[in-house]
């Protein structure tokens, strides 16, 4: 290998090294705002917790890119007729959710929004610039 040749490879690993230390930082600081929108913003009365939603927090990465995401896999939740709806309950923790049966409980109402994805947004734009996080709805 050349100098040239050299100087890019030292670059690109270098940058995949930044990079995955960003992906990790962005794990930690959504599993740290879940905690606190989430969890530490009231006590169950009625039911106990799971963690589901903390514990299903994953990674990948890869060299040139990674992604923080919920391991809808690992979240138990389902609705009134049995069926599977955990890759659906983070959006609806984050953002709000009311169904149609005009029941207002815990099971068919999540609200107020707890806004954690947009706040670890904002952290991560804080301390990497703006625009170094997309944000990848399902």
């Amino acid at each position: 290998m050349n100098e040239e040749e050299l100087f890019e490879e030292y670059i690109l690993l270098e940058l995949s090294r930044q990079l995955k230390e960003i992906v990790e930082d962005a794990e930690e600081i959504l599993r740290k705002n879940v905690q606190s929108e989430v969890y530490n913003s009231y006590n169950p009365l009625k039911y106990n917790r799971t963690f589901d939603l903390y514990t299903s927090i994953e990674h990948v990465f890869s060299i040139d890119n990674g992604i923080v995401y919920f391991n809808a896999n690992n979240i138990g939740h389902t609705n009134s007729n049995n069926e599977k709806v955990g890759m659906y309950t983070p959006k609806w923790i984050d953002k709000g959710h009311s169904d149609s049966t005009g029941i207002d409980n815990m099971y068919h109402n999540y609200n107020p929004p707890r806004n954690f994805i947009d706040k670890t947004i904002e952290e991560l734009e804080q301390k990497y610039g703006k625009d170094c996080v997309v944000r990848i709805d399902n």
